[in-house]
Formats: structure tokens, sequence, C-alpha cells
């Protein structure tokens, strides 16, 4: 096996592997099963070629290289149709299909009953010199038909680059049009006008100068989700945008990942807060530790709403009203918890303003959450009479009588948790 065949082997796998991958992204897409095609096409030339390049028998490489025609001539067609239908500058209709595939078709044949590129085949050590038939009608329709669909390609691709909006697709035309353009400048020099102008000996090595192309579709697929866009990865870009806060952590509270609001208030960026603990972006860690606990641990609450400050990378907070909420699969396994909020700018009014104490908003906590004197007295610890005492005071700073009042006032300065959930948890 020479160094030709292996290579061939190699090209092979990533179409195949690349074909796969875009297909099964959206495999109703008509662009999704053309670039399939593209890519079959491509590989099925790979296998042709490596056959060829080892061949041991000069009558055996005729028969392969005449018969396989029918697939390494239509993909230029095929890579024209791909171009065509991305770029979408011409709507196409039943009679563009014939002038696609029409001179393919007479290619085929003429590759059958004569020779369209390459009139003898020349062994040299290990190796296939392939003759061009630089003399044959056959070869300057070959070349014009290669040189025509591949620069009508290039064109669409500019004309594509010029009309779109979208920066993302101004960048996916840049690369495709440079590694094409590599790729039709490297097959022309190579095949065309060294072996018809110099002593040059081609070895045919056409569909490995294609993998360049290829691998620019792949670059482009990774870096400009160029013909990734499925419905996930849009709700993952309206995620990304929306002007509330939004993180996901996992079972264990670790932060898999935040959007663009939440990088912007917290001052980081989403690498150095992956995998951190939420009580470590919390300043309440306790009290919404013992609350997270419990929604992972309990599918009776799957969601409580609070006000909650986050700590930012500077040491200082920003007050949130947020909702967390347990997130499922489509099984009903738990994935992990999802936190939504937005900031709150109006506590500092509202603690300048009234002189609340530290135990006073625990107490306001506790008797939004509906608790009795004694059940609050019993959570912190005092007597019901100092809790009345505490109450009694709140109502006089607020000058309020009952907890209508003290709601009211609360609304008045958006300190009332605003995201519907079945808890409610209010740390001011």
């Amino acid at each position: 096996m020479n160094i030709l065949t292996t290579v061939c082997i190699f090209i092979f796998m990533i179409d195949v592997y690349l074909g796969l991958h875009v297909l099964l992204l959206d495999k109703k897409s008509k662009i999704h099963r053309l670039f399939f095609l593209l890519c079959l096409c491509q590989a099925l030339w790979a296998v042709v070629s490596g056959i060829i390049f080892s061949a041991d028998d000069k009558q055996f490489l005729i028969f392969i290289f005449k018969t396989s025609g029918f697939i390494w001539i239509p993909y230029f067609a095929l890579l024209l149709h791909f171009c065509l239908t991305i770029t979408n500058i011409i709507k196409l209709k039943p009679l563009h299909y014939i002038f696609l595939y029409f001179p393919a078709l007479i290619l085929v044949y003429g590759n059958l009953v004569s020779y369209t590129l390459y009139s003898d085949f020349i062994k040299t050590g290990n190796q296939w010199i392939f003759v061009v038939a630089s003399d044959s009608g056959w070869f300057y329709f070959h070349s014009l038909y290669i040189i025509f669909n591949m620069g009508t390609s290039l064109v669409l691709l500019l004309l594509w680059k010029r009309r779109t909006k979208s920066i993302k697709e101004k960048k996916q035309a840049v690369i495709l049009f440079v590694t094409l353009f590599l790729v039709l400048s490297i097959n022309i020099i190579e095949g065309v006008f060294l072996p018809r102008f110099t002593d040059y000996e081609t070895y045919a090595p056409a569909p490995i100068f294609i993998i360049i192309f290829m691998l620019g579709i792949w670059y482009s697929i990774v870096k400009y989700r160029f013909l990734a866009i499925t419905p996930a990865l849009v709700a993952g870009d309206i995620i990304a945008n929306i002007d509330e806060v939004i993180i996901l952590a996992d079972n264990k509270s670790r932060v898999l990942t935040i959007n663009n609001m939440t990088e912007l208030l917290l001052e980081y960026k989403e690498d150095e807060i992956k995998s951190r603990i939420l009580s470590e972006l919390i300043l309440e860690k306790n009290p919404i530790g013992k609350e997270i606990k419990e929604l992972t641990g309990n599918d009776e609450h799957r969601s409580f709403s609070s006000r909650i400050h986050l700590v930012k990378k500077d040491g200082s907070q920003i007050l949130l009203d947020a909702k967390f909420k347990t997130i499922y699969d489509k099984f009903g396994d738990r994935l992990g918890i999802l936190i939504i909020g937005r900031e709150v700018r109006e506590l500092k009014q509202f603690k300048s303003i009234y002189k609340m104490t530290a135990k006073q908003t625990e107490i306001i906590q506790y008797i939004l959450q509906g608790r009795s004197n004694k059940e609050i007295a019993a959570l912190l610890g005092i007597t019901e009479r100092t809790i009345k005492g505490h109450i009694s005071a709140i109502y006089f700073k607020l000058r309020v009588n009952n907890k209508m009042g003290l709601y009211n006032i609360l609304k008045d300065f958006n300190l009332l948790p605003e995201q519907p959930a079945e808890k409610s948890v209010l740390i001011l």
C-alpha cells in the first residue's frame, strides 16, 4: 500500500464522518441531505482513487478508472448544486437540474468510450503516472466542465458574502471561498498547466486536494455553526441573549452554564464560573442552601422564589428576584436546577428609609412565609413575646397596623418576589 492510498483511506473516514454528522443534525433538510451526498461522493472517490493508486495491473487500473467515472465526474456538478442551494441566489427549477447534470452524463459516457483526462498510465516504482490527454477534445471539455462548476461556485460564494446581512454567514462564505479557491488553483496548476506546458508528470491527486474544501466546511461548522442550525442551538442562542439572569446547575449544585446577562452582572466569564458551587455565588448560602437541598431531594416541591444577593467577582453584591426550579428530561429524571431572575434596585431605599435591623428583616421573611408567632419564635430561639415586640416595632417603623399593610409597603418597593413558584422565600 503506497502513501497516496493511505491518505485516501484517511480522507474516506473524514468524509463519511462529516456527512453523517451533518445529516443527523437535520435529516429533513434539503441542504443537509445534499451535503451528505457531496461527502458520500467524495468518500467513494477516495476509495476508488486508493484502489487505482495501489493497482498492480494496468488493465485493471484502466477498468476501475473508466467504470468509476459515474462517481468522481458528477462531483463537480454536485458541488455547484450545493453552492446554489446554500447561497439561495438562484431559485432552482427542473430545467436547471438538466443543465447541472447533463454535461456530467456526457463526460461519464466519454470516459467509458475514450479518455477525457488521461490517455495513458505508466508505473514508476510503486506509483502510477497519469499522462494527460492534452490532444483530445474530451480533455478540454472535461477541464472546462471542472473550471466552470468550481468557478461558478466561487462566484456564488462571493455574491452570498455581499448580499447576506448575517455576520456569521459572511464568515462562512469567506472560509468556503478561500478553501475552494485553493482547491481549484492547485488542481488547475497541478493537473492542467504543469503537465501541458512543462515536463511535470501528475499522480492525479485531485481527491486529496479536495479535502481542503471539506475541512473548510468542517471548520465553518465548528466555528460558525455552518449547517448546524438546529432547534437546540437556536434555543441556546436565545437563552444566551435573554435580558434576565439565567444559571443552570447540576444535581450537586455545580454551575453548568450561565447566559450573557449573568456574565455582565457578576463580571465572570462562563469558563471562570463553571463547576463552582451555587452557594459560593449566593450571599444567603445557609437558608437558600436548605431550600435547594429540599428542592433536589423532594419531588413534591419543584420550585421556589426568593430575593437573593449574588456575589460578584469583586466581592460586591446585587439583589436578584430569582426563581429556582428543578428541570427534568423526557424520561422524568432530574437533570438539575435552573435559576431565572432579574436585578432588584429598590432594597437600599427600603433599608435606608425604615431603618430595619437584620433580625426584623428575618422576621418579615417568616411572616410572608405564613409562619405563626410561635413557629417564628421556635425558629429564632426566642420567646413568642419577644417576637410580638419585634412585629410591633416593624409595624411602627412602617406605619402600618397589620400584615396587609406590610405587604403593600413591600410591594411599593418592589421587594416581594415576582417569580411564580410553589413557595416564596423573602430575604432582605
